[in-house]
Parts: structure tokens; sequence; C-alpha cells
């Protein structure tokens, strides 16, 4: 369409342009419903355009429509109240071969209705049907003509939130049939709802091509070119006037609990936003339903439907419902007929690519918001999401806190019943010297379950959510165990140990304590272990004053467990070395490799 303008006089289409170009939906917002009715005059009849043309696919536009080429829904009636739906769908287009049968022409508007996923019994007489059905028959009427151009005079008011649904379903079919869809309106919302491009007409010319996300970033704009003003000029204190909004977030972070952190957030973007009231709701991150959370005691404000606003939410974008542009605006919440709001804005909260929540603001008066309110609701909603992720992770800390001190106290349990096995050997057995050595051995295997839930004691205690451990903190827990047999002494670099690390370092450092308290067996034992970084190294070096080793050691030819727990950690798992010496009592160096430890 270029450089249209009416015929009839005082005509309020005076220089418009609009293009569709390929399958797509083309939304044209008018000023009002009677430059609609005369867009639709000129698109129906030739005879109605002043000057201008209009062309289509290359050829004349008229006589594509005279082909059947081009479909209209209207508010005009066109249809048969005393025809079934079936016949009033399908036998409107001449692609239907009139020798058809009743049964396969029913079959083939079943399969329309199932492709849409509308029910709708296709006998039923138009007369019998309700309004919306009526209108979603006209709509599936024009569908089935499998047009290359759609032109719809606005759908607004005459659907309920089903229709609506089905509805866009039908422009979905059509355009991956290869339609053309030019829906005309005169509400921004309904343009930004149905559209991908908007064309504004405003003063009784083409005012300008929007994308979508353009007006959802700030309809106040469209709104007012609509209402006859020219063009806001561009606010260069946005960016003042945000921080100033966010300002205080950080002090209701902290000090209150998630529930009292909501409602604070809900009163001052109700304040900043001169709004009558606004919710938050939270979605439980179990059964992901959407929860009540933030509603000041009687607030008289409705609730919207759970159904609708679960919809609403797998959008993952902001919704907007007016009391003027939505004529099942009231029917969208719960008692309605207890409520005098007339206008929500919605936004979801989103945390990792996924909605978490939602905020709600109500107002009692018709409003338009702009993009600050927009930008100042994301700002609030990427606190908010940051706050739940931050509760997540604290929730998840204390979990595998609960998880660790199972962990501990069920080794515990293992522990005791070993020591029971123990005392019952005294019993069973009558060689005291067995006793002694299957004793021995018993408290070896309690040593080295001890070293393990050690850790898993340390952890169940860490209020961080750290992933390592302080090598200095496991080796004092260890030297607990054998204060009443050695005195052991720590000197250490600050070295830290992976979790996945630390039952191996546990276990190394009590094989090595053991050892020299079993073989030294001097009252005055003393140990000394030091702690320290070399190049690309871990160093720990072990000292005690015992009797040392025997001199024909050899620790590759050695039976004892404990020296292959050594052996084998420290070289397998490490990637390190172990290095067997005699200086005033047993010297052992241990090495391993530091990326282990990162």
């Amino acid at each position: 369409m270029e450089h249209v303008a009416g015929k009839t006089p005082g005509s309020r289409i005076r220089d418009v342009s609009i293009m569709v170009d390929g399958p797509r939906i083309q939304a044209v917002i008018c000023p009002n419903i009677n430059t609609i009715d005369e867009f639709m005059q000129i698109l129906h009849e030739e005879n109605s355009i002043q000057s201008g043309t209009i062309t289509m696919d290359g050829g004349e536009y008229y006589a594509k429509v005279q082909d059947n080429q081009v479909a209209f829904i209207t508010k005009k009636k066109n249809l048969y109240y005393n025809l079934p739906v079936a016949d009033n769908i399908m036998l409107s287009t001449e692609k239907i071969p009139f020798f058809l049968s009743e049964k396969k022409i029913e079959q083939r508007c079943a399969a329309l209705l199932k492709e849409v996923d509308y029910s709708l019994d296709v006998r039923t007489k138009v007369r019998n049907l309700s309004q919306e059905e009526r209108t979603l028959v006209s709509i599936l009427k024009a569908a089935a003509l499998k047009p290359r151009l759609l032109v719809v005079d606005e759908i607004h008011g005459r659907l309920s939130y089903k229709g609506m649904s089905c509805f866009l379903r039908v422009l979905e079919m059509l355009k991956k049939q290869g339609t053309m869809i030019l829906y005309f309106t005169s509400q921004w919302e309904d343009s930004v709802k149905i559209g991908e491009e908007v064309t504004v007409i405003a003063h009784g010319k083409t005012f300008g091509e929007y994308l979508v996300e353009d007006i959802k970033k700030n309809p106040a704009q469209i709104y007012h070119v609509m209402l006859g003003g020219e063009r806001l000029k561009k606010d260069e204190k946005q960016e003042e006037f945000l921080q100033a909004l966010s300002q205080g977030i950080g002090e209701i972070r902290e000090g209150y609990d998630q529930s009292n952190m909501m409602k604070e957030l809900a009163k001052r973007i109700t304040k900043e936003l001169k709004a009558t009231h606004c919710r938050i709701y939270l979605i439980d991150e179990k059964n992901n339903s959407i929860m009540r959370i933030s509603d000041e005691e009687g607030a008289r404000v409705p609730f919207m439907k759970k159904e609708i606003l679960e919809e609403l939410n797998k959008k993952q974008e902001m919704y907007y419902f007016s009391i003027f542009e939505n004529s099942d605006f009231l029917s969208c919440f719960e008692d309605h007929d207890n409520h005098d709001m007339e206008t929500v804005l919605g936004i979801p909260i989103k945390s990792n690519g996924e909605n978490v929540g939602v905020i709600q603001v109500f107002y009692r008066n018709y409003y338009v918001y702009s993009e600050k309110d927009r930008l100042y609701l994301e700002l609030i909603g990427r606190e908010i999401a940051m706050l739940i992720e931050n509760s997540r992770l604290k929730g998840r800390s204390v979990l595998l806190q609960e998880s660790h001190h199972r962990i501990k106290n069920n080794l515990q349990v293992i522990i005791s019943l070993l020591q029971m096995e123990k005392l019952m050997l005294r019993h069973k057995l009558n060689n005291p010297d067995s006793v002694g050595e299957v004793g021995e051995m018993i408290e070896e295997i309690i040593g080295r379950i001890k070293s393990i839930a050690t850790i898993h004691n340390i952890l169940a205690h860490d209020p961080s959510t750290r992933n390592v451990a302080d090598i200095e903190e496991i080796i004092g827990e260890i030297q607990k165990f054998y204060s009443q047999s050695a005195e052991v002494t720590v000197h250490t670099d600050k070295v830290f140990v992976p979790y996945n690390r630390s039952a191996s370092l546990a276990l190394v450092v009590n094989e090595l304590i053991n050892n020299s308290i079993k073989h030294a067996r001097k009252e005055d034992l003393k140990i000394d272990i030091r702690i320290s970084r070399g190049e690309d190294m871990i160093i720990i070096e072990y000292r005690d004053t015992g009797n040392g080793f025997p001199d024909d050691f050899d620790p590759d030819d050695q039976t004892g467990i404990g020296l292959m727990v050594i052996q084998s950690i420290v070289c397998d798992e490490f990637k390190g070395s172990v290095e067997f010496r005699n200086e005033n009592g047993a010297y052992i160096i241990i090495k391993a490799n530091e990326n282990i430890f990162l």
C-alpha cells in the first residue's frame, strides 16, 4: 500500500503506506475504530481510493481479491446460521469440490479444528453457538481458504483467553502455509500480542514502523502519538532516575528474611511506580508451583487466576492488562466483582534462564507504562533473582552440611561396632597373644575410619560454600586422637586441599602418626609435621623421636597395610613421591604434585 488516501469526504486516511513482506504478521495501530472501518472498505472496494496504489505479489491487488487470494475477518456477519459448523467453514471455498460428501466435509473440518486445538462439534448449527464460537468459526472459515493475504479487523474484545489462544494458533498455521497477515487494531497492547512488526497510523498518515520489542520497551510513546501528540523527547536523565530508584535495595537485602524482604521490595515498587499495590510471587523450586508471598494485611487486590498466571509466566516477557484494552480483564482474576483495579503490569523474575517468580503491579485507574517503569522492574527483578539464588545456595549448603553430619554419625556407628567386636574377642579367644594381635588390627581399622570421619565432621561444621579444606585443620583434628600417646606439633604454610582429596590426606597423616606410636613404643614420643610449598609441589616433612627404621628397611618390601596405604595414595593419587630416612628417629619426606590440590 503506497501513499493511499481515502475517497470518502473527511477521510481519516490521507497518506498511508504499509508493507507486508513475506509470511508474517504486520500489525497496524489506528487511532480509532472508524479509521479501521475505512481501511476495511478500501481493502474490499477499489473505488474507495482517492489516490495511491495497492499491489500484491507484483500484481494488481483487487484482482487477487476477486480470485479469493485475499481473505477477511471482520465484524460483519458472514455465517449461515441454519447450517452446521462444517458447512460454514469448508463450503466457503471453491477449493472444496461441489460433489464432496457431507461426511468428507465433516472430516476435513474436524481435521482443521484438531490442527488448531479447538474443540467444537462440526454438526452443530451455527445458531446454537455462543458469540465467541461464532467468531472462531468466522476465523476458521477464512483460514480454510488458505489465502495469500489475510486481513483482520481487530479481534480485541471478542475472544476470551482460550479463544485468543486458538486465534493465535490459526495465525501460526497460516504463516507456515505462506500467508501474509495484516492485523488492524486500535489498541497498542493488542498489536504487541499479535504482531511481529507494527505500523503506526497517526494524523492521517503513516507515522512510523516499529519492532514489537521497541514498543514493549516504551509503549507510552506510541500511546502519546495515538492521542494526537508528536514524538516524545528522549529523557537524558533516565540513568540518574534508575540509580535513584535502586538506592536502598542493599539495605533491604541485609537483615530481612526472604518473606519480609519481598514485602519491603513490593512496598518500594508501589511507591516508585506510583501504583496502588505490588505483589511478588515466587515459584517453588521443588514442584514448580506459584506461591503468593508479599501481600500486605487486608490488601483489597485481586489474585490473577492460577492458570492464566502460569501461562503468562511461560512467555518470559513483560505483560500488560487493562480493563479498557481487554474486555475479559475482570474474568482473569479471582473474586473479580470485589475490586476496582483497572490496570495490571507484570514481569517475570528470571535466574539463569529459568523463571523463578513474578512481579505484578496494580493500578486503580488506567495506566500506560513507560520505558522507565520497565527498566526499573527489570532492575528489581534481577535483584530478586540474585536474592533467590543466594538463598538456594545457602539451602544447598545446609543440606550438604547435614549430609556430612549423617555420614560422620554412620562412621561413628561402625567404630562402635568394631569396638564391641574387640571386647567380644576376649570372651571367644583363649590365647592372649591372639587377642592382642586381633585387637591391634581392629584399633588400626578404627583409626582409619576416624580419620575419614574427621573430614566429614569438618565439612558438617563449615558454614561457607567453599570446596576446599585447610590442611592445618585436618591435621589438627587427627592430632587429637593421639594426644595421650605423643606430642604432635604442626608447622604449615597456608595450604588448602580440595574436599575430594582431603579424606586421602587424612588417611596418610593418620598412618604416619599411628606407625610412630606403634613402633616407637616410647612414653615421651614427639612428632613434628611441617608442610610447605616448593616449585610446583606440596612438601610434607614428618619427623619423630622414635627408634627410626631398621637398617635393612626397604619400603618396597613391606607387608604392613599402613605403608601400603601411604605409598598408594601419595604415588598414585597425589602423583608424588615418598622418601624414608633416619635422622634421630624416623624422617619421611612426602612430595605431592601441587596441581592435584587445585
